[in-house]
């Protein structure tokens, strides 16, 4: 009897022990208005913060771009291995976080 509950005791305690790092997972909070994360690996749906609502793209003019060049890929006139110079006009205008300098060639 007093071994079987021994038994009962290192059980208990070897479970206890078990489960004692697994924690419910916690609702991501963000301050942003709209948000969608989707795990592509399993079609899982992570966050959905009023993503059926319309909002305006962040930016046109990335959208634009990123158009343009898809375009161009596609007709051939563009590819991926391509590098661009930056002009002094392009440098002057500032923005980027890049740290190039005028004449460098970017991919």
């Amino acid at each position: 009897m007093i071994r079987n509950n021994c038994r009962l005791a290192c059980a208990s305690a070897l479970g206890a022990l078990m489960f004692a790092g697994i924690a419910p997972a916690q609702t991501l909070q963000t301050p942003a208005r709209n948000a969608y994360i989707l795990d592509l690996s399993t079609d899982t749906v992570l966050l959905s913060k009023q993503a059926e609502t319309p909002m305006p793209p962040a930016s046109m003019s990335k959208l634009m771009t990123i158009y343009m060049v898809f375009d161009r890929l596609k007709r051939g006139s563009l590819s991926l291995d391509d590098k661009f110079l930056v002009s002094r006009k392009a440098w002057k205008k500032g923005g980027s976080k890049m740290f190039v300098k005028v004449g460098d060639r970017v991919p």
